[in-house]
């Protein structure tokens, strides 16, 4: 199912104008086989970046895995990046340790069948983090109180940041009401459906540089409600 549904989303790119950053920007190939004909080209460059402009309604697709008897972006020297809007502007990177902190929402009142292996993936973040120069710090508990009570400790004195990347890793849906939440705890562990709105209001006075959202769903247009998916709203 993977392969054919990559060889869907590879037959759409294949057809479409491309623009690649290897060295000077490029508009590559005729009306067919424009991406096909990029990948087997030797660059004296190296690693092809393709850059994906598409519209909204497109951006729910998994272009990551494009299939052409190889998944492109794991058997072959292309990185997909997805280019952002107009706001973005230059960062300075610090010379120190990336500070990351990561929580696990795994509610007690949901099936147990519905209930992440979290333990299993702190241990592997844990024993990752530890060959590479970064501040891993993990929270607890996977409420929203937990994650202001952490954000709300002492700053770094460098700058009002204190963590570079919060990775929240839990189940994503697009609720019939509510529409799209994450499933994070409540202060007694139970389920609490959390909106992007909520998320931004423990955020917003100390926004990461890079927000990770480990869950299902986050990229998902509600139909429903007419409403942008958790992922764009976050980032707008």
């Amino acid at each position: 199912k993977a392969a054919a549904l990559g060889t869907g989303l590879f037959t759409l790119l294949n057809g479409t104008s491309i623009k690649t950053s290897t060295g000077p920007q490029r508009m590559v190939g005729s009306d067919k086989n424009r991406l096909r004909t990029l990948i087997s080209q030797k660059l004296p460059e190296g690693d092809i970046h393709l850059i994906l402009n598409s519209h909204e309604d497109l951006d729910s697709l998994p272009l990551e895995m494009m299939y052409d008897n190889r998944f492109i972006s794991l058997e072959s020297p292309v990185h997909i990046i997805r280019q952002g809007g107009d706001k973005l502007t230059a960062v300075k990177i610090p010379d120190r340790p990336l500070r990351v902190l990561f929580m696990a929402c795994s509610p007690d009142d949901v099936p147990e069948k519905a209930r992440l292996s979290f333990e299993k993936e702190e241990e592997f973040i844990y024993t990752s983090a530890q060959r590479l120069p970064l501040e891993l710090r993990v929270v607890d508990s996977g409420s929203l109180a937990a994650l202001q009570d952490e954000l709300n400790q002492s700053l770094y004195a460098d700058e009002n940041i204190k963590y570079d990347v919060i990775h929240i890793s839990c189940h994503g849906a697009v609720d019939r009401e509510q529409g799209p939440v994450l499933y994070m705890e409540d202060d007694m562990g139970y389920l609490d459906k959390v909106i992007p709105g909520r998320l931004w209001e423990v955020l917003h006075d100390f926004p990461p540089r890079v927000l990770f959202l480990s869950a299902c769903s986050t990229a998902r247009y509600d139909r429903n409600n007419n409403c942008d998916s958790f992922a764009l709203r976050m980032s707008q």
